[in-house]
């Protein structure tokens, strides 16, 4: 069995906690969360993620600029998946664009996040 590792931004601290929750019933996986795009540049150095999800606004950034630094440090096999309150058609149109494989709307639940994964074949693989 394969084990992931995912990285989650989100500067909602208990919303973290609980994606973080619904990942690991996903997906074998090894979580990281960052709560700032500071932390999240930080770790994105630090480490090579199979997975990112980043909330499009933090409190010192914003996701989209998370995108291009965790697929370069990977050579581009990053999946990123955006994830927003408030996203609208061209906030998914500039993430995908910019390499995000999925953008998903808020509140997540673990059906979104399984049609997310198992679009992008990681429950094949787990």
């Amino acid at each position: 069995m394969n084990e992931f590792r995912v990285l989650i931004v989100d500067d909602e601290v208990d919303l973290s906690f609980l994606l973080k929750i619904n990942v690991s019933k996903l997906l074998p996986s090894r979580i990281d969360v960052a709560n700032s795009f500071t932390d999240a540049m930080r770790k994105i150095n630090e480490k090579v993620y199979d997975i990112a999800i980043f909330d499009l606004s933090l409190g010192d950034g914003l996701g989209y600029d998370l995108i291009r630094p965790v697929k370069e440090r990977s050579e581009q096999r990053t999946d990123v998946i955006m994830i927003s309150a408030f996203n609208t058609p061209e906030d998914t149109q500039k993430a995908l664009l910019l390499g995000a494989s999925d953008f998903l709307s808020k509140p997540l639940n673990s059906s979104s996040l399984r049609e997310a994964f198992n679009g992008l074949g990681y429950l094949e693989m787990g």
